[in-house]
């Protein structure tokens, strides 16, 4: 009995060691922070000022304020998103993407007093502070935090490109009026952003409260909308079953549908979409319908019409250019058409992503 138990043992110890060995590998084959912030950053407009928005410091410290670190900086640069001239980098972009040296920076702090929060807002432009600002609103659950960091990012836009759509703005204002349902939208993203796989169910657990603060606050469907789709693409890139996650991507963007009542999050226009079989509507986010090219492309395949599916992969690759089983994928077939300039290519793409694909 005790040797069949230290057999026991010893194989869980194995099993674990194992285990840790396969995900400090797999950590280094895929550079997640930045292949799942490289297809924003590849497509920001190149001729566009950029912002960039570092974390606001916390004066006073006091417990449960961690988030506006994050929180502060994130809504101005959503605001920002109104802007016709600028884009706003903020967050995992920011960090593992980083972009050429930005035209502008913003950063500031905050500090508590009994209940007020203070807000300090700096823009600069390259080593000289152009203006800065001191926000004083009732906290903690009033609207007054989405107004005055509002008015503040119509003054930014003053300062450095005035031209915004003052609808769309008010549209990104009005995303909310529960403080407690934009921070446990922060807390949810401030935990995707690492993109830790074993971090994303307490991620969706802060997602989901989010939506139970306020039901028609988009940003929270949309945060679940990027947890599943990462939760596919890591799955998908560890040949694990993911279907199931896109499944999920799908259910939260018709919930997001039926739920919302606010004017819409403009979202970043998408080439054509596919029709669902058997269901009314459409396909807008980019990992599905890169999914739905992907399966199709795999059926021209199976019927050897490799050109066809040749298409669709590339098609797919155009929404996700960070798949690197796609690009695989692609070489492989490529090879079939004698292409083999292409295929090497491709097969550069998909080794340039993940280290250790075979």
């Amino acid at each position: 009995m005790y040797i069949k138990r230290h057999i026991m043992r010893k194989a869980a110890s194995l099993i674990l060691i194992s285990a840790l060995f396969s995900s400090l590998a797999n950590a280094e084959c895929i550079d997640w922070g930045r292949l799942m912030t490289k297809y924003e950053v590849d497509n920001t407009l190149k001729w566009k000022k950029t912002i960039l928005l570092e974390s606001f410091k916390d004066f006073t410290k006091q417990p449960g304020d961690d988030w506006l670190s994050f929180g502060i900086p994130r809504l101005i640069s959503e605001y920002l998103a109104s802007g016709t001239e600028i884009t706003a980098i903020h967050g995992a972009a920011a960090k593992y993407s980083p972009s050429a040296k930005p035209d502008f920076t913003i950063t500031g702090m905050f500090q508590r007093t009994e209940g007020k929060l203070r807000i300090f807002v700096k823009l600069s432009e390259g080593s000289s502070l152009k203006r800065q600002w001191q926000l004083d609103i009732p906290y903690p659950n009033n609207k007054q935090f989405f107004d005055a960091l509002a008015d503040t990012t119509c003054s930014i836009f003053e300062e450095t490109s005035p031209p915004y759509d003052k609808g769309v703005l008010k549209s990104l204002k009005n995303a909310t009026a529960s403080v407690p349902a934009f921070e446990n939208y922060i807390r949810g993203t401030m935990l995707y952003q690492s993109f830790d796989p074993d971090k994303m169910d307490v991620a969706k657990t802060w997602f989901e409260e989010s939506k139970k603060m306020d039901v028609h606050y988009r940003n929270a469907y949309k945060g679940l909308v990027d947890l599943y789709a990462f939760l596919a693409m890591h799955n998908k890139q560890n040949r694990k079953a993911y279907s199931g996650y896109l499944e999920s991507v799908q259910g939260q963007i018709l919930d997001m549908g039926r739920f919302s009542q606010r004017p819409p999050v403009p979202e970043r226009p998408k080439r054509y979409a596919i029709k669902l079989d058997n269901k009314q509507g459409e396909l807008t986010n980019r990992f599905l319908i890169a999914n739905s090219l992907f399966v199709t492309g795999l059926n021209a395949s199976g019927q050897k019409q490799w050109l066809e599916a040749a298409r669709y992969f590339e098609e797919a690759l155009f929404y996700t250019p960070e798949d690197a089983i796609m690009w695989n994928h692609l070489a492989k077939i490529r090879e079939r058409t004698g292409d083999t300039y292409k295929a090497r290519e491709a097969y550069s793409r998909a080794a340039e992503l993940n280290k250790c694909l075979k």
